[in-house]
């Protein structure tokens, strides 16, 4: 896989006498390929994204370190440890507040957003989504773009904002498209059919499911 390729690549990389920030760039790299890839348990990737966060710290290396935390939000979550979880948001937040960088504010949205959704705070986590995405279009961060609309359409789900979340979920599908990510695009589908199951309709909610099984179909 994709990620599995990174984390050879990384591995690969063995300068003499690397500057920090390289270090810690690496080292956040590596994390989210061990996350997104699900290449380890989620004590080694939380290690790795704790190593991670430790490295671009010292690099005062503002969006290294918010992508750092990101990880490390969605590997505590994904283990039961909201706390942590939430704590990851808040730092991330900590640090884009004190940030000139215009991507670091962008990338902390997303990762407040997150934090806040696991927690089950739906409104303040849609407040954040929704705010990350203008900033993440103008910057043309098309990843993160349609993890912040995918987010904003699940709580828009959860709070019944099903129309809201339709057209959200309708915008993230097209991002996923430009970007060509097969597996991200199937996510977006079902949650999508399931949006319209929860807004009673039925046929299009049937034509969607039935559209992403076969799109996840062997070629």
């Amino acid at each position: 896989s994709e990620y599995r390729a990174a984390i050879e690549a990384l591995d690969r990389w063995v300068p003499p006498n690397p500057a920090l920030e390289d270090s810690a760039l690496a080292a956040q790299l590596r994390a989210e390929a061990l996350q997104w890839g699900r290449l380890a348990d989620d004590r080694i990737i939380l290690d790795s994204a704790n190593a991670a966060v430790s490295l671009a710290a010292d690099a005062a290396s503002d969006v290294t370190l918010i992508r750092a935390l990101q990880v490390r939000a969605e590997v505590s979550a994904e283990s039961g440890d909201l706390q942590r979880a939430e704590e990851a948001g808040e730092r991330a937040q900590s640090v884009a507040d004190g940030s000139p960088s215009a991507e670091a504010k962008a990338l902390a949205a997303v990762t407040q957003g997150y934090s806040l959704w696991v927690a089950g705070r739906l409104e303040d986590a849609a407040a954040a989504f929704k705010g990350a995405v203008p900033m993440l279009r103008a910057l043309c961060l098309m990843r993160e773009l349609r993890r912040a609309l995918n987010g904003l359409g699940m709580c828009y789900t959860g709070l019944c904002q099903l129309t809201a979340a339709a057209r959200t979920f309708g915008e993230c599908l097209i991002v996923s498209r430009k970007l060509g990510d097969r597996i991200a695009e199937g996510n977006v589908w079902h949650n999508l059919a399931t949006t319209y199951h929860d807004a009673g309709w039925f046929d299009a909610a049937r034509a969607t499911a039935e559209f992403t099984l076969d799109r996840a179909a062997p070629v």
